[in-house]
């Protein structure tokens, strides 16, 4: 059965050492994994085929290594970002790289079968905006009002002032009128 926690995260993070901290504690096996390492320092030999359908293989960093199917939950915190790992290359190539090993890396430990996910990176990557939630108020029932009027001229919320019609212009600088 898995038992392994795999925590992903940068080298330098407070919050991760007291769970690694406290999984040590309870003898709760932990492999900490920074993304960006992926070369010499993180390797990762996956597998995936009919005769199993689910990722197969072994991730291995300078100092552990952890059999895939051995993972039962991923804590999911604060990766330095792929591209920190490929600064030396120009920009096309850096790009090109870090989009392969995010993909690569990524996506197989994003999808790791049977795995809980503490903070799925999907849900940390999804936007924090309140422009979703305003359009949705009103049919909520919550008794959110539109901030706007049905007839007022709309604009897009990223366009810049200059190209705001002039009465939205003349509101926003008049606050209260």
């Amino acid at each position: 059965m898995a038992s392994t926690v795999l925590v992903v995260t940068a080298l330098e993070d407070f919050t991760a050492d007291k769970v690694i901290a406290a999984l040590n504690e309870r003898e709760v096996p932990a492999v900490r994994v920074d993304p960006a390492d992926i070369g010499t320092a993180l390797t990762l030999a996956a597998r995936i085929g009919q005769d199993s359908p689910t990722w197969g293989g072994r991730l291995r960093t300078a100092s552990r290594e952890v059999e895939l199917g051995e993972v039962a939950a991923v804590y999911y915190r604060r990766p330095t970002p792929y591209a920190a790992r490929y600064q030396h290359l120009p920009p096309q190539q850096r790009d090109f790289a870090a989009a392969e090993a995010r993909h690569g890396l990524g996506g197989i430990l994003n999808n790791l079968h049977g795995a809980t996910y503490v903070n799925h990176p999907a849900a940390v990557t999804r936007p924090t905006s309140s422009l979703p939630s305003s359009n949705a108020s009103p049919n909520s029932g919550f008794g959110f009002r539109r901030p706007w009027s049905p007839t007022a001229p709309r604009r897009p919320a990223s366009s810049p002032p200059s190209t705001a019609p002039s009465s939205t212009r003349r509101s926003a600088a008049c606050p209260g009128r």
